[in-house]
């Protein structure tokens, strides 16, 4: 007895005749794994790699006579679009459709009576399959990442095993009165199926309400991923909380779990939408990431009775508090080396997580002042005085207190100018003056030649010199300073070679380093992160690397920074090393500052911001630290044109500012035609929102101010 198998080119159908098994080509070893090895039609022409030859077969037809499909005998025959499967087959081995990617539907033969591990895995265009009546198993993974949405269990079935349906589209599925066994993770990530039903006639397992059950009641099996309820009840003689359970389900954010609660098994609640881990009061052990991956759960409840803790319960969670029951020395008792988020969390000791909350006392709110502090309405348990935001006392409220606060308005009560600093009054509109706090006044810092604050120069000459006297220094360097790309991109720099950062960094923000040590910054849009550059040698070993920003041979001669308006975000190591940086002003524009932007930077103390604190609240920081540094704000942004052209103006001929330099022009709505050369200098244009002379400096990369 044997198969034989025979290729037709013509037809791309691949013929497997004779009688008996076929040939395994997948081995289960001894420690679990699988060995797999080629079938010899995966090299049936000589001319063709083995990829390209299992792909020139699109059908099987399987003669009559044979028994076994073998282990891995059709695996990876992504062409395959059809099978034709001898009656006489009783078995298909392990791995014997394992990403036969093409194929949509499957007839499997009535005498089949087990299906192995992982046959069927990754046959993620397979809709449509037929498990026949006398088939008893369903091995490991068997369906795995199919496109089944249905699909009809035999009564004779007595066997599911782990990862069996795992990241299938079922939307229900109903199991046979026989079925004793059903594997950890049958229908993990099975996110669709929102309901389980047992045959009332199993004496193994029930369903309750679509969530699956041992027959006792005493372990809960699984929780449908695709239920949309918010809040579930595990009902009263739950003892075990099978692994993965309740994973994926991301609609649940509440759940309410038995005291005959003894063991949470790994993943039981991973990936679910908790905001809270209540673990009742006789659980005695929490297995590895049973809450991870739970990205809104910031409260943890933990018993006395607690014994083991597995590593990461609380891995990838924003976990907070926890309420533990027990002393601190019984929490010291309990292994948690390997659960870094449960040493960061804060532990409230003896903290009666389990006490009933049977009385309690309501606290109206109280409105904070400028100088005392007020509270919001809550209610206090009279037993364990806890504290609770409703009077059920299900949900904690945390800290009550609503600091004192003053509402603060404030106006530039001293303007600045090119040599005198200017004053910022801050005035609570609440309170009276004789009240603590109830102003208080910053320096706003003298303007020079920026351009951006009210009281600046106006008077620019045409060599620079101002009427107070200031002379604009002259450049030592320029280039670009935009971006080129999203991420930090690495550049291997080998003997002979130099950088040209110009042709790095893209020209729609640019840079220029003046004699005096200020470092400007303008155009319209990001800054680039800074490239690495990798110094190797001729073999292409990295001797040495650093992070590069344009003005890196310069670093130690910056002393301040002014990043004009248009700029939008700094990039990744921009300001790296710049160690005699003393003050940086930042513009109304900025909002985002990149991690590991400004390190090493310790002489840095003054960071000048024009806006309020509360639009730099809203700039994404990540990059710049503010300890052991003075924030000053200088208020809502004001632009001031230093030249204001007139309202009925339509045309700006060819080098109409030929020479005019570092001012700030008005350009009217009725503008419609501006000469590509009309502005050669560093100037800053204020312009009507949508208007031509916006989009015109937008693609010029002229800075602009939309108003």
């Amino acid at each position: 007895e044997h198969a034989w198998y025979a290729f037709d080119w013509d037809t791309k159908i691949l013929t497997i005749g004779g009688t008996g098994p076929m040939e395994d080509y997948a081995k289960l070893e001894d420690d679990g794994n699988w060995s797999l090895w080629s079938p010899p039609y995966w090299a049936w022409d000589t001319d063709l790699s083995r990829d390209e030859s299992r792909r020139q077969i699109e059908h099987i037809v399987m003669g009559e006579g044979i028994t076994t499909i073998g282990a891995g005998a059709f695996r990876d025959l992504d062409g395959l679009e059809s099978i034709s499967i001898a009656s006489t087959v009783t078995s298909i081995g392990g791995w014997a459709f394992d990403k036969t990617t093409a194929i949509e539907e499957i007839t499997l033969p009535n005498g089949l009576t087990m299906i192995d591990d992982s046959s069927f895995s990754d046959c993620n265009s397979l809709r449509t399959i037929n498990i026949p009546s006398g088939v008893t198993s369903i091995g490991p993974y068997a369906f795995l990442r199919t496109n089944i949405s249905e699909i009809t269990l035999p009564a004779n079935l007595t066997r599911i095993d782990e990862f069996a349906f795992n990241d299938t589209p079922l939307t229900s599925i109903t199991i046979p009165a026989k079925v004793q066994t059903i594997g950890e993770r049958a229908f993990y990530e099975c996110t669709e199926l929102q309901d389980i039903t047992v045959n009332s006639k199993n004496p193994y397992l029930k369903s309750v309400d679509g969530v699956l059950f041992t027959k006792d009641g005493t372990e809960l099996i699984c929780y449908c991923p695709g239920r949309t309820d918010s809040f579930y009840r595990v009902p009263d003689g739950v003892q075990v909380i099978r692994a993965s359970a309740f994973s994926y389900t991301e609609s649940l954010t509440e759940v309410k779990l038995p005291d005959s609660l003894l063991t949470i098994r790994d993943w039981a609640f991973g990936h679910t939408g908790l905001t809270e881990a209540p673990v009742p009061q006789n659980v005695q052990e929490i297995e590895y990431c049973a809450f991870g991956a739970c990205s809104d759960l910031t409260t943890a409840t933990l018993p006395a009775a607690l014994s083991t803790i597995g590593k990461n319960v609380f891995d990838g969670c924003p976990l907070e508090t926890v309420y533990y029951e027990g002393s601190e020395e019984e929490w010291s008792s309990i292994d948690i080396a390997s659960n870094e988020t449960l040493l960061a969390a804060q532990i409230h000791y003896s903290a009666s997580p389990y006490c009933p909350h049977t009385s309690t006392t309501y606290h109206p709110a109280v409105a904070h002042t400028c100088t005392a502090d007020g509270s919001i309405a809550y209610w206090q348990c009279d037993l364990c005085g806890n504290k609770f935001l409703d009077d059920q006392a299900t949900r904690r409220a945390g800290d009550t207190v609503v600091p004192a606060e003053h509402n603060y308005e404030s106006a530039v009560t001293t303007q600045p100018t090119c040599s005198e600093t200017g004053v910022r009054t801050f005035t609570c509109t609440v309170c009276s003056a004789a009240t603590e706090g109830h102003s208080y006044t910053v320096t706003i810092p003298a303007t020079g030649q920026h351009r951006y604050v009210a009281g600046r120069c106006t008077n620019l000459l045409r060599d620079g010199v101002t009427v107070c006297g200031h002379v604009k220094p002259d450049a030592v360097t320029s280039g670009n300073c935009g971006v080129n790309s999203s991420s930090i991109i690495t550049l291997y720099l080998y003997p002979g070679q130099s950088l040209n950062y110009n042709n790095i960094y893209s020209d729609n923000v640019q840079w220029k380093l003046d004699s005096d040590g200020t470092l400007h910054i303008f155009g319209h849009g990001s800054m680039g992160s800074c490239i690495q550059v990798a110094n190797a040698n001729n073999y292409g070993t990295v001797l040495s690397s650093f992070y590069a920003s344009p003005w890196y041979d310069y670093r130690s001669d910056i002393r301040s920074v002014i990043i004009d308006h248009g700029v939008t975000s700094i990039g990744a190591h921009c300001f790296d090393n710049c160690g005699n940086m003393v003050s940086i002003e930042l513009p109304h524009t900025l909002t985002s500052i990149a991690a590991s932007s400004f390190q090493n930077d310790g002489s840095l103390r003054d960071i000048f911001y024009h806006g309020t604190p509360l639009e730099f609240s809203s700039v994404s920081n990540s990059g710049l630290t503010l300890t052991d540094r003075e924030l000053h704000f200088l208020g809502e942004a004001t632009y001031v044109a230093d030249i204001a052209l007139p309202p009925s103006l339509t045309t700006i001929d060819e080098q109409a500012f030929a020479g005019v330099t570092w001012v700030t022009i008005d350009v009217p709505g009725t503008v419609t035609q501006i000469a590509d050369d009309a502005f050669e200098g560093d100037v800053t244009l204020i312009v009507e929102s949508g208007s031509y002379a916006e989009s015109w400096a937008r693609a010029h990369r002229i800075a602009y101010v939309p108003q």
